[in-house]
């Protein structure tokens, strides 16, 4: 899952960036994103799973309020090749993408939050 924002106008110093499912506690992702970077990818889903993200800005020892996004995950795709001899195989993938656009409210200054999912 690709997670992507706009920054905040202040300077920051990092990125938290946890998600959900229902019934588990958040998880973080790890390496933090630095200063400058506007994405994440969230990897080890469950398909058909609804999560929810969190973003939130650091400044030093502050933290902004979070940017909360919810996209549930695909369901598993089956893909099977046909059996041809010894060589035949069967091929299992996942696949679910997001994009998140966001205008994250900056707690150093006024401004609105919007969250857009928009499927790739």
């Amino acid at each position: 899952l690709l997670v992507s924002w706009q920054p905040p106008c202040a300077r920051i110093t990092g990125y938290i960036i946890k998600y959900e499912k229902p019934g588990s506690p958040p998880r973080e992702v790890v390496p933090r994103p630095r200063p400058g970077v506007t994405e994440a990818t969230i990897t080890g889903l469950e398909p058909g799973t609804e999560y929810t993200i969190y973003v939130i800005a650091l400044k030093n020892n502050q933290k902004s309020e979070p940017l909360i996004g919810r996209k549930k995950t695909d369901k598993k795709l089956s893909l099977r090749q046909p059996s041809h001899g010894p060589h035949s195989r069967t091929l299992l993938s996942t696949s679910f993408h997001v994009i998140l656009l966001a205008l994250m409210k900056n707690p150093y200054s006024s401004g609105f939050l919007e969250l857009l999912p928009v499927p790739l």
